[in-house]
């Protein structure tokens, strides 16, 4: 048995949920959040441009479903193809 060293729960998150920057511009699809970040996959060419390990930036997660935003000022923490991984460092929400 492996020891579980997340200090949050990741949750899947509903395929049309985007993370798009400050222009509007989509970064990526959110596929996991908990408690300390957020992953994207499928990124686009911008958020393959924007998303370099280190770099900090604000973004919004758009949830259609649910008629929610949430933006965060995230750090990138990893790259690996069309995924990534991003630590939250502040955020607020908006809707529901």
């Amino acid at each position: 048995m492996t020891e579980e060293r997340r200090r949050y729960t990741r949750l899947p998150i509903p395929d049309q949920t985007l993370a798009v920057d400050d222009a509007g511009l989509t970064l990526g699809r959110v596929t996991l959040a908990g408690g300390g970040g957020i992953q994207l996959e499928d990124i686009t060419a911008e958020g393959e441009r924007q998303l370099q390990p280190g770099r900090r930036l604000r973004l919004t997660v758009l949830e259609p479903a649910i008629n929610a935003r949430h933006t965060a000022e995230v750090e990138v923490v990893y790259r690996n193809g069309s995924r990534a991984g991003l630590r939250f460092v502040a955020a607020k929400s908006a809707g529901a």
